[in-house]
């Protein structure tokens, strides 16, 4: 079946690769998809985004899909954590995970939908997280932040909230443990 056919049945077309620039949401717009799934800048950018009167599809548990940048390790991604999700619903239509197994997924839909907690280290429900921190000591506002930053840290280096605010909860995590 081609797009038309699908349009002509009421049967929905998206893309499975996310869009990651204004000029690719408007092409595919213009093909007729019935759903964006954003990535990249985008990601925080969602008030923008809501412009195009079309409904977002956003994985919550990945960070910098489809990055070439030497020495990443994610904080700056596009990912949701679970006490975050409050701020996403007002944009986003469809949250996905990314995981390997059925089972997998079912936990983190169980994280995200019902609990909105994550009491530990966010590199085991984030995939390309490459740093250990733990989600209890990143500041309340962190989702609410980011989510409409529109990335000024990889466009004109001008933030850096992210970095501080988990460079301040992995040394709360240090003291705690120094304690014990």
């Amino acid at each position: 079946m081609n797009k038309k056919e699908c349009q002509e049945y009421g049967i929905p077309f998206f893309l499975k690769q996310p869009f990651y620039d204004f000029w690719s949401i408007n092409n595919a717009i213009i093909n007729g998809v019935s759903e964006l799934k954003i990535a990249g800048s985008l990601f925080f950018d969602l008030e923008a985004i809501s412009n195009f009167d079309i409904p977002i599809r956003l994985v919550a548990n990945l960070a910098v899909p489809n990055t070439n940048f030497i020495g990443d390790d994610g904080i700056k991604g596009t990912y949701i954590r679970p006490e975050d999700i409050q701020y996403y619903e007002k944009y986003v239509k469809i949250i996905e995970f990314w995981s390997e197994t059925l089972k997998e997924e079912e936990t983190l839909l169980k994280i995200y939908k019902e609990e909105q907690n994550w009491p530990g280290n966010l590199n085991k429900i984030i995939h390309n997280l490459k740093i250990s921190v733990d989600n209890r000591g990143l500041p309340e506002e962190f989702g609410q932040i980011r989510m409409t930053c529109k990335h000024r840290c990889m466009r004109n280096h001008t933030c850096k909230f992210c970095d501080t605010a988990f460079i301040f909860s992995r040394q709360l995590d240090t003291f705690n443990t120094t304690l014990k």
